[in-house]
């Protein structure tokens, strides 16, 4: 199993009665997983967290969902709230805080150990072909 398809297998399982498969994550949805090394969330990821779930109506055009993990409890923070107890979310982090964004084809796209602010995400993610091509899209309409 690839190391992307296992992440979308424990997520998948872990949202078993919100998915009933992991390609509803996959080609559905960007995910930004804010990981915390440690037993309580951290001040570094409130602070990114607010800053994110302030801007709803760009997480949601760019369909996205946020979530915190510390190693044991994965919290959806965008688009609903719920608090999970999963044992292994299938990524290695590097650092004892990470911000990573897995694209809609399921991989990551980058990794962040500082607080980024919305705007910086956004752009980032503008920049990425697949968004190009949805930008384009949607103009077209």
């Amino acid at each position: 199993m690839s190391y992307f398809s296992l992440l979308f297998f424990c997520i998948g399982f872990a949202f078993l009665g919100q998915a009933q498969s992991l390609n509803d994550f996959q080609w559905q949805n960007r995910l930004i997983i804010i990981y915390e090394k440690s037993d309580q969330l951290s001040d570094k990821g409130d602070i990114q967290e607010r800053t994110l779930v302030f801007n709803t109506s760009k997480l949601e055009e760019r369909k996205l969902s946020v979530f915190r993990y510390n190693g044991a409890r994965l919290k959806t923070v965008f688009p609903d709230k719920q608090e999970l107890k999963i044992k292994e979310l299938g990524l290695s982090f590097n650092n004892d805080y990470e911000m990573i964004l897995i694209g809609l084809d399921g991989s990551i796209k980058k990794r962040f150990t500082s607080i980024k602010s919305p705007e910086w995400i956004f752009d980032y993610i503008d920049s990425m072909p697949m968004r190009q091509s949805e930008i384009r899209n949607k103009k077209g309409n």
